[in-house]
């Protein structure tokens, strides 16, 4: 206080009104600089927004909140948003109640904005019923201090709830303290809550942006706080959520892999914990044991399946029977088909990098003769072999930035690739191959990916070469004689109309096109219409320049008609 103090008195500012919860402090102040030290009791003061009570050391909610909620019969739009925007809460304490207000704005706007209109109070009870709630809302208070006990500190965790419904998504996170001597306190850290978007989304996908508000809450935290937090817990209620979550190398719809990618960012920069391995009965999702592939290869007969998704169905069922036994499950998960998928992907890298797998689990270099010594191997939390690549900062999906490495000729990885060629409309190479290098480094990949374009039995289909048929002989009047002179048979034609512009105006003109039927030689003749007359003018032109010739085609109607006449 007193370095404070005379740092800014070297530029004539004097620190006065001082108000602390803590009796000491308060000895060592001048009585003239106390917060009003006539009074025998401080007053709650404002900080952060909320009164504080300092004796108490907590945050109280009372009427003054809501001292410039519109109370007469002539509510307005405007009169709403002064109040919103009267309220500074930047703990989102108050946000469950504001936000009631800002769906109350929400509805009003979409009916159209009419800024200083009366509210009509019965189209919108909601209104009414905050407005009857108001004086309930009275000496509710929050303690401020994150640690409140003199014990010492064995652990913190942060826990992260968020939830959505189709009128708001929100967030808040929780201090959890674990003391020395078995006790545990829980403070509220921060709350945050938006009004669902006018457009219409999914249940899913308001609770997929909810999640996303979470982790950007507690990313908040790491950044902006000097707490050192032991774990950072993430809560939802939504399964839909989790099983995302927790398939990212699935492809998804923009949507969700965008959002999917900034939770996995944050997740992975924090020691995050998954919530179903702590209370799985939230979710009624059952943990189960990751499988650890031995090192003789799988216990299924790779060479029985021809079909990708058939093999991750046998496994999936595999996985089932054993948690079955064990009573740890009932009914056949989605989280069976996932751990199936690792296990086949864990199988693959075993049977064709186990020394490398080997080496980098113990810590040591791989060798300096391996086929991935380029790549930077490095082994996952989920014992998946991936490479580092140059893309770690990068806003995309994890399995983009650090691909899974897998070889083309095991044969898992064969039905793989083959799985990826049949569900993208039986892609080409080029196209089949970028489609894999977004999850997977394949060595080997273009050979591997040709030869399964070669094998598929309708792309050879489709590329197969069309077999032309034989052409007939010529007729007579095609093949030269022995006096043959040019346009001696002659073919005719119109091609057309043309545009053009005639003293100013526009009008249409063809081409009366004549073809020689042995040398190919063509000449040309412009006509005003597809008249007979027209035509006939033409073929004079045409015969003065050209001679008359032989034979011409067989025509019909009143060109037939006129030939004869000429």
């Amino acid at each position: 206080m007193n370095s404070t103090k005379e740092c800014l008195s070297l530029g004539g500012f004097n620190l006065t009104k001082w108000n602390s919860n803590s009796d000491e402090f308060l000895k060592n102040v001048a009585n003239e600089c106390l917060l009003k030290p006539d009074l025998p009791s401080p007053q709650p003061q404002k900080v952060l927004g909320l009164p504080w009570n300092a004796s108490r050391d907590e945050y109280i909610i009372d009427k003054r909140l809501f001292k410039r909620f519109p109370n007469d019969q002539f509510t307005t739009q405007r009169k709403l948003l002064k109040f919103v925007a009267s309220i500074f809460d930047p703990l989102g304490v108050i946000a469950p109640l504001t936000i009631r207000v800002r769906k109350i704005l929400q509805a009003i706007w979409n009916k159209g904005p009419q800024w200083d209109a009366p509210l009509d109070v019965q189209q919108f009870p909601d209104f009414l019923q905050f407005k009857n709630e108001l004086p309930t809302y009275q000496n509710i208070s929050i303690p401020r201090a994150l640690f409140r006990r003199n014990s010492k500190i064995q652990s913190t965790a942060l826990h992260t709830f968020t939830d959505a419904s189709e009128y708001a998504l929100s967030a808040v996170s929780y201090l959890r303290t674990e003391y020395v001597d078995k006790l545990n306190d829980v403070v509220f850290m921060m709350g945050k809550a938006r009004v669902a978007p006018i457009k219409r989304m999914t249940i899913p996908n308001l609770e997929l942006q909810a999640a996303v508000y979470g982790a950007q809450l507690a990313q908040f935290f790491k950044e902006q706080q000097d707490l050192e937090i032991g774990n950072y817990f993430f809560w939802s209620v939504s399964t839909t959520v989790l099983h995302w979550l927790r398939t990212p190398e699935m492809r998804h719809r923009i949507f969700v892999a965008n959002r999917l990618a900034k939770i996995l960012d944050v997740s992975s920069s924090l020691n995050c914990q998954d919530l179903s391995k702590h209370n799985p009965l939230v979710f009624s999702i059952q943990p189960m044991e990751a499988p650890k592939p031995s090192t003789e290869g799988c216990v299924i007969d790779i060479t029985r399946f021809s079909n990708w998704n058939r093999l991750i169905r046998v496994t999936a069922y595999c996985f089932f029977f054993r948690d079955l036994c064990k009573k740890r499950s009932k009914h056949l998960a989605l989280s069976h088909h996932t751990f199936a998928y690792r296990y086949l992907i864990q199988v693959s890298q075993i049977e064709n990098f186990a020394d490398e797998i080997s080496a980098l689990r113990k810590g040591k270099e791989i060798s300096a003769s391996s086929r991935l010594k380029y790549l930077c191997p490095y082994v996952d939390n989920n014992d998946q072999l991936r490479a580092k690549g140059r893309l770690s900062k990068a806003m995309v999906l994890e399995t983009a930035r650090h691909p899974i490495i897998l070889d083309g000729l095991n044969p898992i990885v064969k039905l793989l690739i083959k799985n990826f060629h049949l569900t993208n409309t039986q892609s080409g190479v080029e196209q089949t191959r970028c489609l894999l290098m977004q999850y997977y480094w394949i060595l080997k990949c273009r050979a591997v990916v040709r030869q399964t374009v070669r094998q598929c039995i309708p792309c050879r289909r489709m590329i197969q070469e069309i077999q032309q048929p034989q052409m007939s002989d010529l007729p007579c009047k095609r093949l030269p004689s022995e006096h043959h002179f040019v346009f001696a048979t002659t073919g005719l034609d119109f091609i057309g109309p043309f545009p053009v512009s005639q003293c100013g105006r526009h009008a249409t003109r063809y081409v009366l096109l004549f073809t020689c039927l042995m040398v190919r030689a063509v000449h040309s003749e412009i006509a005003e219409n597809l008249s007979t007359d027209s035509t006939m003018i033409c073929i004079r032109r045409f015969i003065s320049r050209r001679g008359k010739p032989k034979n011409f085609p067989p025509t019909t109607g009143n060109l037939l008609s006129a030939l004869v006449r000429n």
